[in-house]
């Protein structure tokens, strides 16, 4: 499913309208080129969850987690930037692997190329792209699941 978004809040509504359909653990991949809008999209799902503190990309932390506040089943938003991690930092995809496989966990990884063999099944792969004039994205998900929910 694609979507044509015009602004950064579109971006932002997007993350908040796909958190109301979150019902489980969950791993999002989020695919795309720097300023494309991932950060955006994670805020937005941030605040669908109802998460008050203020969600900035984790680059060089790797890695940043969230409570969630008012949710019957997610407890937790892991927020991982994989853009500076190496192939031989396998300490960190251990402890990625915990929270990915948390049942209570929302897992959301940018950059999650490395990773790609530890995701289960079931992720959403969300790709961001620049649309040709500035603050235009167009984004792809795939997940039959969410995409039936996002086109009703």
């Amino acid at each position: 499913m694609k979507f044509l978004l015009n602004s950064h809040n579109a971006t932002f509504n997007l993350g908040k309208k796909i958190a109301k359909y979150l019902t489980e653990s969950t791993v999002i991949a989020l695919q795309g080129d720097l300023g494309s809008g991932k950060t955006t999209f994670v805020q937005g799902l941030a605040a669908g969850l109802k998460i008050s503190q203020n969600v900035l990309s984790p680059t060089f932390l790797f890695l940043k987690t969230y409570s969630i506040p008012k949710h019957k089943i997610l407890k937790t938003l892991c927020h991982v930037d994989y853009y500076r991690a190496d192939k031989n930092m396998s300490t960190l995809t251990n402890y990625i692997q915990e929270y990915i496989n948390d049942k209570n966990t929302l897992t959301v990884i940018e950059w999650p190329e490395q990773l790609k063999t530890y995701l289960p099944k079931g992720t959403i792969w969300i790709q961001f792209l620049h649309g040709t004039f500035k603050n235009k994205r167009v984004v792809s998900i795939v997940n039959k699941k969410i995409c039936a929910k996002l086109s009703i």
